[in-house]
């Protein structure tokens, strides 16, 4: 059964929510590890990224009762975060037309939506994606998921995204993703 609108809270998060987003990622990261999904094993995110998150406006979450159900981070600069080592402005180029973008689209980066285990199915994630919508309408979204990460590839398909196939980005021993983007508003 899934939450009513009415029931979850969705809200910037604040630096006194950082404990319980923590908590959080702890239970999503031992839920993935448990499902054979190693995704987050490798010392990201920690707790810094949140941190950072957190102090740019950047972090949403759910909440139920006072309970943080669930997150999820946005960027803005695909540069910085999808080609860190590299600040290539080639590859960004590249993955732009990949996407049917150009540089002075306006663009919206997903970064770690996350959902307490305890929650899935529950329509969280889907209210976060679409509280986002409303918020940054006219984005054109793009942002990727680990191939192993089946769950997360079929919600973003049946949420309308175009998944674009395996693509290199610079995130270390994870860098071969599945890229998606939103459908084309122009």
């Amino acid at each position: 059964m899934g939450y009513s609108k009415r029931m979850l809270r969705l809200t910037h998060a604040n630096n006194k929510d950082l404990p319980a987003v923590m908590k959080l990622f702890r239970r999503v990261r031992a839920s993935l590890a448990e499902e054979g999904n190693d995704m987050w094993e490798d010392g990201y995110p920690d707790e810094t990224d949140f941190e950072k998150d957190v102090d740019g406006h950047c972090l949403y979450i759910a909440k139920n009762g006072g309970r943080v159900v669930g997150s999820v981070s946005v960027g803005f600069d695909p540069l910085a975060d999808f080609f860190p080592l590299s600040k290539d402005s080639r590859k960004l180029l590249a993955l732009l037309d990949k996407c049917s973008a150009k540089e002075e689209d306006n663009l919206l980066l997903i970064h770690r939506l996350m959902v307490d285990p305890m929650d899935r199915r529950k329509g969280v994630a889907s209210d976060l994606v679409d509280y986002l919508k409303g918020l940054y309408p006219h984005r054109l979204w793009i942002f990727s998921a680990t191939p192993s990460n089946a769950a997360a590839i079929s919600f973003y398909e049946k949420k309308g995204f175009l998944n674009l196939g395996p693509y290199d980005f610079e995130f270390g021993a994870f860098s071969r993703q599945i890229l998606f983007c939103s459908p084309h508003t122009r």
